[in-house]
């Protein structure tokens, strides 16, 4: 075993494979090494039954197209480069092949294949369901949080508009005073100063008729 199939966790193929089916197989175990990630945990990441995964790879199970188009996204997405359309067209051309083999059993093990392909779908739909849920169940959290102190902020401005409303009549009320104050401090002055020119004029008068 090379590193590669320690790393994916991957057992050797069997001996007894027919040569459509190793083909096949030993081409998308290639693509799924480029991954550097084992059998257990891609199958964690893609929602799938580990068993499911290693059997697809290890050809003892017919593998669905879905799942080899998944795996080729992934892999262009870690490598960063999308697999070539020839690369794409012969591995489609191989899994056609695998389709078609007929060997013994085979209708059995189709049909015993789309039952599995249905529970894992099913399987996969329940996890989303379940994170969704989830997702849902914490939005659902924030927006009580959000909600609550929203409601805080709120009595606060209201309880501060009240404080600053009745600051801001004490401030009208003695402007107002003040104004009031000020006219009646010119009025004073205006009268002050007609009286000191009245007195200047009598003055003046006085100092004449001293004369």
């Amino acid at each position: 075993m090379d590193a590669k199939a320690r790393t994916t966790g991957l057992a050797a193929l069997g001996p007894d494979l027919p040569p459509t089916v190793e083909a096949f197989v030993t081409d998308l175990r290639t693509y799924f090494a480029r991954l550097d990630v084992s059998v257990r945990a891609y199958a964690g990441r893609r929602h799938m039954d580990p068993g499911t995964v290693s059997r697809y790879l290890n050809g003892s199970r017919r593998t669905p197209w879905s799942f080899v188009t998944t795996l080729l996204a992934d892999v262009a997405e870690h490598c960063g480069a999308p697999v070539t359309a020839d690369a794409m067209a012969g591995l489609r051309r191989r899994h056609d092949a695998v389709s078609e083999c007929r060997q013994p059993g085979a209708d059995l093990q189709r049909l015993q294949d789309r039952f599995l392909e249905q529970d894992e779908e099913v399987r996969r739909l329940r996890l989303r369901e379940r994170a969704l849920l989830e997702a849902i169940d914490e939005r659902q959290q924030q927006l009580a949080r959000q909600s609550v102190e929203q409601s805080g902020l709120q009595a606060k401005f209201h309880e501060q508009r009240h404080t600053y409303t009745a600051a801001l009549e004490v401030w009208r009320e003695r402007c107002g005073t003040l104004m009031r104050a000020g006219s009646a401090l010119r009025d004073e002055v205006a009268d002050l100063r007609r009286q000191l020119e009245d007195t200047r004029v009598e003055l003046r008068m006085a100092l004449i008729s001293s004369i």
